[in-house]
């Protein structure tokens, strides 16, 4: 029986000890991996069934829409958005402005967004009540050529380069009023 020398124990203990320090380092890795923040990291989007893609349109969203996000966490954020096509005039107060003087600025106070059960609820109360609340301003807002039919905000989901869904808005009535000759009974 052939016995072990020195320089064959020594083999041994350092192969053992880099066995131990790969577990440990693999040990180490899963743990880091656990507590990885995963904020940001959207791996899909649905609206009426419908998978999306960054960049995607929804059309006119009406308000009180749902939007499934597959997601443990993520960020919200709304901002305008503005080509040739839906540039338009409005006024608050008495400054006349175009929607692209508002290209990229955050608009997410303006929308009621409500995270539930891996859904994202969109509620607004009409062009007008948005820009009213972005602002934080009771002033006067009139937006009588808003093109509905144009994609005019941006919703992003998750960080800096998160899912972009692209979408307008559904015309609101405030209020109907019926003349007493409108009337028939």
């Amino acid at each position: 029986m052939a016995k072990r020398t020195t320089a064959g124990k020594a083999i041994g203990s350092v192969i053992s000890m880099l066995a131990i320090l790969l577990l440990l380092a693999g040990i180490a890795a899963g743990i880091a991996f656990l507590l990885r923040d995963p904020s940001g990291e959207v791996l899909g989007v649905s609206y009426n069934g419908q998978t999306l893609q960054s960049g995607q349109s929804v059309g006119a969203l009406p308000s009180d829409s749902e939007l499934t996000v597959y997601a443990l966490d993520y960020d919200v954020r709304v901002t305008a958005y503005s080509t040739d096509d839906n540039d338009f005039s409005f006024t608050i107060g008495e400054e006349i402005c175009q929607w692209s003087e508002y290209a990229g600025a955050d608009f997410t106070s303006g929308f009621d967004l409500e995270r539930a059960n891996g859904a994202l609820r969109i509620s607004y109360g009409g062009f007008e009540d948005i820009i009213q609340k972005r602002s934080g301003l009771s002033l006067s807002v009139s937006a009588g050529t808003v093109p509905y039919d144009q994609d005019l905000f941006c919703l992003t989901l998750g960080g800096e380069n998160g899912t972009e869904i692209l979408f307008g808005l559904t015309a609101v009535v405030q209020s109907v009023t019926i003349l007493p000759d409108n009337i028939v009974l």
